[in-house]
């Protein structure tokens, strides 16, 4: 083997480990990354009629799951304790059941329940 060709061979591999290394790294560092992320959703149980500020600041509406028939639900976008001044964005009306939104609220997420509530709402 020429000099030249052992010189090409020892960058090559040089070139090769730097690159596998610095790949190696990007993994470790998603890895990181995603191990500070909380996955998940918070719940909140409403049994009473009433006015039910879950958060004050924005934050994302999962899933409302109405348990009770003759319950009426209204999701409201706002940071008020009694829910008001904010934007609606939904009215729940009929029946039981689940209902999915994954909505990102800009102020907050209040919930007012009239009847015979029994309803889990998840959030972050």
């Amino acid at each position: 083997m020429t000099k030249r060709k052992g010189i090409a061979i020892l960058l090559t591999t040089v070139v090769m480990i730097l690159l596998a290394t610095v790949m190696s790294n990007r993994v470790h560092s998603q890895e990181a990354a995603n191990a500070n992320f909380i996955a998940g959703y918070k719940y909140t149980h409403i049994s009473t009629a009433t006015n039910t500020l879950i958060k004050s600041s924005s934050g994302v509406i999962h899933t409302v799951v109405v348990n009770v028939a003759g319950t009426s639900v209204t999701v409201n976008d706002a940071s008020a304790a009694n829910c008001t001044g904010g934007t609606t964005i939904a009215a729940i009306t009929t029946g039981t059941g689940t209902f999915t939104y994954d909505t990102l609220t800009g102020n907050g997420i209040c919930i007012i329940t009239v009847g015979a509530a029994d309803v889990t709402v998840s959030s972050r």
